[in-house]
């Protein structure tokens, strides 16, 4: 992402278990600042008609978001608007 005095590159990767816990983990390294932020939080999720539903533990946010696969292809994802891809 590029700002008007910084430039920054922006991670973002969800953990999704099949016993309804998951990981938010978000690094941004601001090329200005010469550093990386980094959040990670753990959460609770479950999905009914395409809509995640997840709330963070540690402040019990709630958040609703799409996602859908693109056709055959079960290893990407798109939610939030940003698409993902499998790892491991």
């Amino acid at each position: 992402m590029n700002t008007a005095e910084d430039t920054q590159l922006w991670t973002t990767r969800w953990i999704f278990k099949a016993d309804a816990t998951c990981q938010f983990r978000q690094t941004v390294l601001s090329v200005l600042e010469g550093q990386t932020r980094r959040e990670e939080r753990e959460c609770h999720w479950t999905e009914s008609s395409a809509i995640a539903a997840i709330v963070f533990d540690d402040t019990g946010e709630a958040l609703q978001i799409p996602f859908s696969f693109p056709p055959g292809e079960r290893d990407r994802m798109i939610f939030e608007g940003f698409e993902y891809q499998r790892i491991g």
